[in-house]
């Protein structure tokens, strides 16, 4: 479903000169965006990944575009991918990440992966977790984003 909402604000706004970060108005739009149409959609979302979805697209500089908490099966995994401006990028690779590695692999060294890659113009964050961690990640990655926004 996120997917489609950014490939179609992408072909309504695309210009000549494009960061391949999210510019404050693509990241308003988005959000709008995502506000407005995902209450037709949330059937299709893991219903417990739906508050923390709220809170990062209510976060400026981050939209989502992906997400799963992973199931039981053995070594599913959890993921959540999103876009970002480069502040917020910068933010997260500088603050939040290192944060959340060092609390995270030291329960397992397959608890958390971060990244990020370059798809559609832009660079998108991909953060995936073993699932069983999904809620203690989940709740300490928004807690540090909304204590950040004090």
């Amino acid at each position: 479903m996120n997917k489609i909402i950014f490939i179609s604000f992408r072909e309504e706004i695309r210009e000549k000169e494009v960061s391949i970060f999210l510019s404050q108005k693509e990241d308003e739009k988005l959000t709008k965006f995502f506000f407005d149409t995902y209450q037709e959609e949330i059937e299709k979302f893991d219903k417990e990944i739906i508050p923390y979805l709220e809170i990062l697209n209510k976060t400026p500089g981050i939209v989502t575009c992906y997400s799963c908490t992973g199931h039981k099966r053995k070594e599913d995994r959890g993921y959540i991918l999103f876009y970002v401006s480069e502040d917020m990028f910068l933010f997260l690779v500088e603050e939040i990440f290192p944060y959340l590695y060092n609390r995270f692999l030291n329960l397992s060294p397959t608890a958390l992966d971060l990244g990020f890659n370059y798809l559609e113009e832009k660079v998108r964050i991909h953060i995936a977790w073993d699932h069983k961690y999904f809620k203690d990640f989940m709740d300490v990655f928004t807690y540090e984003l909304l204590l950040s926004k004090e």
